[in-house]
């Protein structure tokens, strides 16, 4: 039997919403792996990530660079130390390398010698790991996902159980930088030198919502020191041929960072006193 014009019309829609529905949930199984494994870049900077690892045989063999510029009556050192950590995702627990810059600058007076600020930052870029396991959920090409910048605090974090890590594996080959500034006869030369320290703690239930979330409770509050020592000779060569050195400086920079989270606790700067010995 023949259907009449409003029965026809009646009938399309209910294949025309069937034919899209499917078309719908085709879609979303074929885009849902590449939004759960984005799904934690929605927010501004980088990802949320955990249970990192530090190993010294993945970092760079000369990590640590320094830099001197003079502007007139003002200098200006700029340190600077790249650390990788191995972490996964809060969301997918998928491989990420995590490259945490530590920035020291200190500006000092050319004129009269005297110390106008010391700060420290931290800038902390999150990468998919391209070593990672490759499966359908993952995308592990190296791409930058996002990066934080924050001033780590500046109390003195005490810490226990430690060991040196300067030398193992070939890490930290050149733990010296050096270079020399002048203003007309004023010259001064600055030297950084570094050591890094592993402190390692027992089980605990530290109060960092993340925290809850490690892996291996025997190492969730490791921590890692970088201790500077940083000396500045101050020179006029008005005075040779005689003894130039009008002046010496010892500063120290300790900075501590809980491996679990890649996380710069605390930067402090101390000036240490200094003894002529004749």
């Amino acid at each position: 039997m023949e259907m009449n014009q409003t029965e026809r019309l009646n009938k399309k829609p209910k294949y025309w919403a069937m034919s899209v529905a499917a078309v719908l949930v085709t879609a979303f199984v074929l885009v849902q792996p590449t939004m759960q494994t984005y799904a934690q870049v929605a927010d501004l900077g980088a990802p949320a990530f955990y249970a990192c690892e530090f190993s010294t045989q993945e970092q760079a063999s000369d990590p640590l660079s320094m830099n001197t510029v003079r502007v007139q009556d003002v200098a200006k050192t700029i340190i600077v130390e790249k650390e990788i950590f191995q972490c996964k995702t809060v969301q997918g627990n998928i491989d990420l390398l995590v490259h945490v810059d530590t920035i020291a600058e200190i500006f000092e007076n050319m004129s009269n010698k005297q110390i106008i600020r010391k700060q420290a930052e931290v800038i902390t870029c999150v990468l998919l790991d391209p070593s990672g396991p490759f499966d359908a959920q993952t995308n592990n090409d190296g791409s930058v996902l996002g990066c934080d910048v924050y001033t780590p605090g500046t109390d003195f974090v005490p810490v226990s159980d430690c060991r040196e890590l300067t030398g193992i594996d070939d890490y930290l080959e050149h733990p010296q930088e050096m270079n020399t500034v002048n203003k007309g006869k004023t010259v001064k030369t600055i030297v950084a030198q570094k050591e890094v320290f592993r402190c390692d703690f027992g089980p605990s239930n530290p109060p960092q919502p993340l925290m809850d979330d490690c892996g291996d409770t025997d190492t969730c509050d490791d921590k890692k020191i970088e201790q500077y020592v940083i000396t500045e000779i101050w020179e006029n060569l008005n005075n040779l041929p005689g003894n130039p050195v009008t002046q010496k400086n010892v500063e120290s920079l300790r900075c501590t960072t809980l491996i679990e989270q890649a996380f710069v606790e605390s930067c402090v700067f101390e000036t240490e006193p200094v003894q002529e010995l004749d």
